[in-house]
């Protein structure tokens, strides 16, 4: 949990079940190595497997399944809650590559189920699609 939620009363949190999944990433130039995705929000985190690049995709199909507890501000909103996904590139074993971000505020997403969207990564020099359903 993080620190600022430490002081924060039982009642004002809301617990979710979250969850959703790395599906693919599209418009992959035919790059050599595999590629891999690390997430990370509040206290939980993990990696996809590697994955090559087929088609111009790397599809994961990767499920994130995490019970979440998400503080509400005083005046009955949630307060942000960020899910950030790295998506890096593995070449030679050794040699890894940062190519893009994606940071999703959880909260926006709350009382949603079974939504789908396709994101830009940021701070990326490819023009690659990231798919959550």
């Amino acid at each position: 949990m993080a620190l600022q939620n430490l002081f924060v009363p039982r009642a004002r949190m809301a617990s979710f079940n979250v969850q959703l999944r790395i599906e693919d990433l599209n418009n992959v130039p035919p790059l050599n190595g595999v590629f891999y995705a690390k997430w990370k929000f509040q206290d939980h985190s993990g990696t996809t497997p590697r994955v090559p690049v087929v088609n111009r995709e790397v599809r994961w199909l990767h499920a994130v399944e995490k019970i979440i507890d998400i503080p509400v501000s005083k005046d009955g909103m949630l307060t942000s809650c960020e899910f950030k996904i790295t998506i890096k590139q593995e070449v030679y074993s050794h040699v890894h590559m940062k190519i893009g971000t994606l940071n999703i505020n959880l909260s926006e997403y709350a009382l949603l189920s079974g939504s789908s969207r396709r994101y830009f990564l940021q701070e990326s020099k490819l023009n690659c699609t990231l798919k959550r359903p």
